[in-house]
């Protein structure tokens, strides 16, 4: 009877650790010492996995004892004593470590320098704006941002009038391209006729496409799926099908024509509740090789249906045509075994307990 008693309290305690309990952090965020915005996000990773999000300040029941601007909640779970990053506008603003229950955590975060990458919100930084927001948004003390990099980047707010380092009077390149640029409404029906003097600037719903005429031929731009927090995209361009998942201030190029030219450059400006902002121009440039269907502005990684596509900063590329596993399946696949292994020792705690009440 005591060896069936001491196997079951093994397993209880064994089952506590598989079914994860969630944890909840509260308290109050500030910047530099003053109260944040309304609006302000606060965020929790362990390494690159994002946990839970809010903006401030959080409504839940008690949130009137704290009175203040700075409030949040966030609640998730992980596994025991996993480090964890607390984000203010996407600038990590503190550190600790996991466990169950309830937490009292006050965040102070630091004003951020112009040139800061990965700002999400203007209260971040010290000069007052954050330029495309995101994971690719930059600290500045101006509506633009100028890095002087020779490309002339429309998601950076970069014109000939603001930046002549990088945009040209009479064009430009990377993300602009064009000496001015034209904002089409989201609610336009009728087929955006793209040119090569000018940029459009379109934003299109998740799940929503526009139809563009390039040439006198119709094509269209489908933005299949969004993701807000990671400032990413899945973009389908078609006539032929070609789908790509972008991240903020990346682009792609499309040869309609299979001529050797590239015919339409597409540029994720953004990613935010209305879906994504696109830059899109028409060029002739001729394809480098036939491999090297994507560029980057700014090097990085492109990942497209069947191969993912790596350019550096000096312009050279590799392709890897095998499709990886993603750190979305490789959670998927984690959660499986943990679920499979409770089930398991849930039925031997249920047989074991039938194998005491029958002694």
């Amino acid at each position: 009877m005591k060896r069936y008693l001491s196997a079951l309290i093994f397993l209880i305690f064994c089952v506590s650790f598989v079914f994860a309990t969630p944890g909840d952090w509260k308290g109050i965020v500030d910047i530099n010492g003053s109260e944040p915005e309304v609006g302000t996000t606060v965020s929790a990773y362990t390494g690159s996995t994002l946990l839970d999000s809010t903006t401030t300040p959080t409504t839940s029941a008690g949130a009137t004892a704290y009175d203040s601007n700075g409030f949040y909640i966030l609640v998730f779970e992980t596994t025991i004593d996993a480090a964890l990053t607390f984000k203010v506008c996407g600038i990590t603003a503190d550190t600790n470590t996991f466990s169950v229950g309830t937490h009292d955590l006050n965040i102070s975060a630091t004003l951020q320098a112009n040139g800061t990458a990965a700002c999400t919100c203007d209260g971040i930084c010290s000069g007052g704006h954050c330029v495309n927001p995101g994971a690719s948004g930059v600290c500045s003390a101006n509506t633009y941002y100028c890095n002087s990099n020779g490309s002339c980047e429309t998601a950076y707010g970069e014109t000939s009038s603001n930046c002549s380092a990088d945009c040209s009077s009479g064009g430009g390149s990377g993300g602009s391209g064009g000496s001015s640029t034209i904002i089409i409404a989201e609610t336009t029906e009728e087929a955006i006729e793209i040119g090569s003097e000018e940029t459009i600037t379109t934003t299109v719903s998740s799940g929503g496409s526009r139809t563009i005429k390039v040439k006198d031929e119709e094509h269209t731009v489908t933005v299949d799926e969004t993701n807000v927090e990671e400032q990413t995209a899945r973009i389908t361009i078609a006539s032929t099908p070609m789908t790509y998942i972008l991240k903020t201030g990346q682009s792609v190029k499309a040869d309609f024509e299979n001529d050797g030219v590239y015919d339409l450059k597409v540029t994720l400006g953004g990613v935010d509740a209305s879906g994504a902002k696109l830059y899109l121009l028409q060029i002739a440039e001729p394809v480098a090789k036939a491999a090297d269907t994507t560029k980057e502005p700014t090097g990085g990684t492109i990942t497209t249906e069947d191969k993912t596509t790596t350019t550096t900063d000096d312009g050279s590329t590799t392709t890897d045509n095998t499709t990886g596993t993603t750190d979305t399946e490789e959670t998927i696949s984690s959660a499986w075994v943990w679920w499979v292994l409770g089930v398991i020792i849930v039925l031997v705690v249920v047989y074991l307990g039938y194998a005491m009440i029958k002694k």
